[in-house]
């Protein structure tokens, strides 16, 4: 075999041919509809969301709750799953400022340029009244909480979940999101890291490793750059 041929071959086979999120009717009836929001080059990523809300909210219980909000599109694809499956009667919490970012410190530097990519108040998604809007069309339990973490937290301290979204970039922030809701997170439950591999994410990075250097649970990193953590049963 030639030189090229190996090349080629070896090349198919790094490839993956299957794309699920291509070809699920279902995700793609949900995301289809907010499309607009974010390219499709997210989509994998969104997918991921699909799948692993679908199995916390059959197989686990516990409510959902997502930290970090921002225009809403993540929470849409956790409401149209607790939508479809309504019979097992769990609420969603969205978490945020509705202000845009915290102020970073000196944890969110960007390994790239040594200095912080994100600013007080940036990275501000829609208003919560403009969620609210969009949402409204969902039939589950929809908590809008506005305020900052962790403070805001103080309203919801005797829930426990199912599935966790932590999408909210910086150090602090993260590590507090998941002070919170790492004790309350049932057996099995599933968090879910927005931030944990880009570069301009740092700070939420280290949060997460920080939190977790002396936890049992594995940390699972994405090609997407998301990561996973499932809650122990022990």
């Amino acid at each position: 075999m030639s030189e090229d041929n190996s090349y080629s071959l070896f090349k198919s086979f790094a490839e993956p041919l299957f794309s699920p999120w291509l070809c699920d009717e279902n995700f793609l009836q949900i995301d289809s509809e907010y499309a607009e929001w974010l390219p499709d080059v997210m989509k994998p990523g969104r997918y991921l969301q699909y799948v692993l809300a679908k199995q916390a909210v059959l197989l686990i219980k516990g409510d959902f709750i997502e930290c970090g909000v921002y225009q809403g599109k993540s929470a849409s694809i956790f409401s149209s799953i607790l939508d479809k499956h309504d019979k097992y009667n769990k609420e969603l919490f969205l978490i945020d400022s509705y202000e845009g970012l915290d102020s970073p410190t000196e944890e969110d530097k960007d390994i790239r340029t040594k200095k912080p990519f994100f600013t007080k108040g940036g990275v501000k998604g829609h208003d919560v009244n403009t969620i609210k809007n969009k949402l409204n069309k969902h039939r589950c339990s929809i908590n809008f909480i506005k305020g900052w973490i962790p403070d805001t937290f103080e309203n919801i301290k005797n829930k426990t979940f199912s599935f966790a979204h932590i999408d909210v970039d910086l150090y602090q922030s993260t590590y507090d999101s998941l002070f919170f809701v790492y004790p309350r997170m049932e057996k099995g439950g599933i968090i879910l890291f927005d931030d944990y591999g880009f570069p301009m994410c740092t700070g939420a990075r280290k949060a997460i490793d920080d939190f977790l250097l002396d936890k049992i649970e594995p940390l699972i990193p994405l090609p997407s750059g998301q990561a996973l953590l499932i809650k122990s049963p022990c």
